[in-house]
């Protein structure tokens, strides 16, 4: 499932994929979108660039939806802060 979660941002949940797997789709992805060489006017790099933030949880009744967003949102921001391109996982709560 993916969905827009703010106004550059998208949000992709995988059902039953741990965190190995995540962070390879996460790969995949960001190969995918750098192949396309997607024109960025006006900006700093000449083609769109992209950074993700890869969290995994195993459900619990301690661990609630607001804590897994708030990880991922941190793990995006992680990404954005070390440059362009980059991909940051974190497995922590």
């Amino acid at each position: 499932l993916v969905a827009r979660f703010g106004d550059e941002e998208f949000a992709m949940i995988l059902p039953n994929t741990q965190a190995e797997p995540a962070l390879h789709i996460a790969e995949m992805i960001l190969t995918a979108v750098k192949a396309m060489k997607i024109a960025d006017n006006g900006h700093v790099d000449d083609f769109f660039t992209l950074n993700l933030g890869v969290t995994s949880v195993i459900p619990s009744s301690e661990l609630s939806m607001n804590k897994l967003i708030v990880t991922a949102e941190k793990a995006l921001l992680q990404a954005k802060l070390a440059s362009s391109d980059r991909i940051v996982i974190l497995t922590k709560y």
